[in-house]
C-alpha cells in the first residue's frame, strides 16, 4: 500500500496490516524521516520534476531535492514525477535505484521501445 501525505497515518495502516509493505510520500527531509519513524517499509521521494500525470502545487525537488531528502531515508525509497530518460543518469548518481515513471512510457510513441530504452539507461548506469 502506498500512503501520500494526507492519507490514512502509517501506524493505523500497520495496525491493521502488520505484514503489508507500506510505502509513503515524502517531500522534503522532514517527511521522509517521519515516515521512517512511523514505519514504513520504504519512502517515495518526489515529484521531481514538471509532471502532469498528477496535479501538484509544491516546487519540484530536482535532483538537489533528492541529494537533500536521500542521505536521510535509511530504508529502500523509490523516485517519481516528470522522470524522462535523460534524468536517468544524474539519478542513479544521487542514489536512487528504483525509479518510477508513467508519461515516459504511456505517452511514448511506441511505449514497449521507451520501457525497453528506460532499462537500459538502467543498466547502463549501474555498471
Amino acid at each position: 500500500m502506498h500512503l501520500g501525505q494526507g492519507d490514512l497515518p502509517i501506524a493505523a495502516a500497520r495496525a491493521v496490516a502488520p505484514d503489508l509493505i507500506i510505502g509513503a510520500s515524502s517531500h522534503n527531509p522532514t517527511e521522509a524521516r517521519a515516515a521512517e519513524a512511523a514505519g514504513a517499509s520504504y519512502v517515495n521521494i518526489g515529484p521531481l520534476f514538471t509532471t502532469g500525470t498528477k496535479p501538484w502545487s509544491g516546487d519540484f525537488l530536482g535532483i538537489a531535492g533528492l541529494r537533500r531528502i536521500a542521505p536521510f531515508v535509511h530504508v529502500p525509497f523509490t523516485v517519481m514525477g516528470g522522470i524522462k530518460i535523460e534524468h536517468i543518469p544524474p539519478l542513479l548518481q544521487a542514489g536512487a535505484r528504483t525509479i518510477a515513471v508513467v508519461t515516459a512510457v504511456t505517452a511514448a510513441e511506441r511505449p514497449g521501445d521507451a520501457a525497453r530504452a528506460l532499462l537500459a539507461a538502467m543498466g547502463r548506469g549501474l555498471k
